[in-house]
This record gives C-alpha cells, structure tokens and sequence, in this order.
C-alpha cells in the first residue's frame, strides 16, 4: 500500500500487488478523496508508484482500469490492450506500461 497525505489525512492511496510473471506488479484500488480530484495528486501517485516499482526492479505495469479512468491512464503513457470487460459489474480495459 501507498498513500499520499495531507498534513495527518490520507487523500490519495494505491496497491501495488507483485505478480510472480516477468517482474510485474499490478497496480489496483487507485483512490483520491473527492476534493482533491482533479489537482494533480492521482498522477503523482502513479508516476511515485512506477518509480518505487522500477527500483525494486520491476519493469512492468499493469492494470484493470474502469472505462471512465481510460484517459487518465492513457494521458500517463499506459496502453489499452484487448476488449472491454466486467470486473465486479463495470466495465474495465487492461492497461500495460513498460517502466
């Protein structure tokens, strides 16, 4: 787990789940407190999150991203791959990003 404070509280928090295939790890449960949507903070989660996975050798991301997240994922250098599917009754994309 990762989270991003502000002062004590908690407005930002990721899983990186280490997958056992080709120095992968799975990025899930991205999460930003509404009222710090849209400043900045989810990019610099993720861009914190490549770079931790990256020094633990790490050279893959991977995701199952909601349909309405498919820009900012895209937006961050990630590459949609196959077709939409459901994950827990909302549609999802696969994404990878080489690290």
């Amino acid at each position: 787990h990762l989270v991003c404070f502000d002062g004590e509280r908690i407005v930002a928090c990721v899983i990186l789940e280490p997958k056992s295939e080709n120095n992968k790890f799975k990025m899930r449960q991205v999460a930003v407190a509404r009222d710090y949507q849209g400043q900045g903070v989810g990019s610099k989660l993720v861009k914190f999150s490549e770079a931790f996975a990256k020094s633990k050798g790490v050279k893959t991301m991977v995701l199952n991203a909601r349909e309405t997240a498919s820009d900012f994922y895209q937006k961050l250098g990630y590459q949609r791959h196959g077709e939409q599917f459901l994950e827990v009754g909302i549609p999802h994309f696969y994404y990878e990003k080489t690290l």
